[in-house]
């Protein structure tokens, strides 16, 4: 069953941010929304299989997303 979003969110980024997040979604074949998300379960919702201190140590780690650096 898909992912039902019912919230919405608004966020002030700067025009480097939003072109970063834009290309990279880009690239991806991914709605900026969508690299959002990702980030959040990723980063800030580890799953309890992954432990807090192992998904600690994975932040900042090119996982998921290929930045192209």
């Amino acid at each position: 069953m898909a992912q039902e979003y019912n919230r919405r969110l608004q966020v002030l980024l700067t025009e480097d941010q939003f072109a970063f997040l834009n290309d990279l979604a880009r690239r991806n074949r991914r709605s900026v929304g969508e690299l959002v998300r990702h980030a959040i379960e990723h980063t800030y919702r580890p799953s309890v299989s992954t432990g807090p201190l192992r998904a600690l140590s994975t932040i900042g780690r090119k996982t998921y997303l290929s930045s192209g650096s």
